[in-house]
């Protein structure tokens, strides 16, 4: 990993993921932009995908997000990709190791060397410097102004669309919701019961007599549960802080699916 420009990755509140990748054929191929989301969240940063919603003090100042980019290369025999984070200007902040794959399936392979890339974000220790109101880049001038980035992100910059919950991870740290006893979720039409057990979790559909469908069981790493669906269904899962539930897990053809259910 390499830390490029002086001032410190920690002075940057946000990181936003575009919705593809330069070397991308689509938005979101083999949900690389997602796994990227995922990832930059799991490693403590505030992340916002490209098209969302900004918060106010980002739709006021760009400067204060740093702007996700991959480089991906398939060869015949490896795939590489490396993660670099950009400034307002499009100056270089930081880039990752390389992460390489040797997988044949070129889906998979993408996924395995992302993954592997952003295991160098695991020393970086991020942690937001609150006394920063923006980072070190905020006499420079941003190459969007805030009107402009407010009409790409459909976004009244006088009235902030987010709600009290999207305000409040905004602009404060909180503690992650994990459920104790039985917890009700929501997804669709489907409503499961996540049950605490001494291991960690079991998942109960409610429309299969509360029929166990998984179970989360702890790892190492907090606020990340191994997903065990079945012999062959293996991912992780972990809370939002407003307390919902994630899983992620690749399916019998190595496709990333992500699923959420909701809080009730």
């Amino acid at each position: 990993m390499t830390l490029i420009a002086q001032t410190s990755i920690n002075d940057y509140k946000y990181v936003v993921v575009p919705k593809s990748y330069e070397f991308s054929q689509e938005q979101d191929q083999y949900q690389l932009n997602s796994l990227s989301k995922f990832l930059f969240e799991k490693h403590g940063f505030n992340t916002i995908m490209e098209g969302d919603n900004y918060p106010t003090d980002l739709a006021e100042d760009r400067c204060l997000a740093l702007y996700a980019n991959a480089i991906g290369n398939s060869g015949l025999f490896v795939t590489k990709v490396s993660i670099e984070l950009l400034d307002c200007n499009g100056d270089l902040v930081y880039i990752t190791d390389e992460g390489t794959s040797k997988d044949k399936r070129k889906g998979q392979a993408y996924i395995i060397s992302t993954r592997e890339a952003f295991k160098s974000l695991e020393t970086l220790n991020y942690s937001y410097n609150e006394e920063k109101t923006s980072n070190s880049n905020k006499d420079s001038t941003p190459k969007f102004t805030v009107k402009e980035i407010a009409a790409e992100q459909d976004i009244d910059v006088n009235e902030p669309k987010a709600n009290k919950a999207e305000s409040t991870i905004a602009e404060e740290k909180v503690e992650v919701v994990k459920p104790l006893g039985v917890t009700k979720y929501k997804r669709g039409d489907s409503i499961v019961s996540l049950i605490k057990t001494d291991g960690g979790f079991e998942l109960r559909a409610s429309n299969l007599n509360n029929k166990i469908i998984a179970s989360l069981l702890i790892s190492g790493q907090d606020n990340v549960f191994h997903y065990l669906k079945d012999m062959n269904t293996k991912g992780i899962a972990y809370f939002s802080i407003n307390g919902n539930l994630n899983i992620e897990y690749l399916d019998s053809d190595n496709v990333l699916v992500s699923l959420s259910y909701e809080l009730q």
